[in-house]
């Protein structure tokens, strides 16, 4: 059951990713540190940002979310 939960988890944020200059509604810009580098991934909230930073670095040894960001500076 683990396994499936984690497939389907993994199903939904690939399927969730949109190429977009825009963000959408709801959307944040997240801090997250990724074998001691600090990356920005945008996401809805907290558990997907990790889950996309598992996506993107998948032989990452240490994938650690940091907080959120005003988009309003970024752009």
């Amino acid at each position: 059951m683990k396994r499936l939960r984690q497939r389907l988890m993994i199903w939904i944020v690939k399927h969730s990713i949109f190429i977009d200059p825009c963000p959408l509604p709801g959307q944040k810009m997240w801090e997250v540190k990724v074998d001691g580098e600090t990356v920005y991934i945008e996401s809805n909230n907290r558990m997907f940002a990790h889950l996309k930073a598992k996506i993107c670095y998948p032989r990452a040894k240490n994938i650690q979310v940091i907080k959120p960001l005003n988009i309003d500076n970024y752009a």
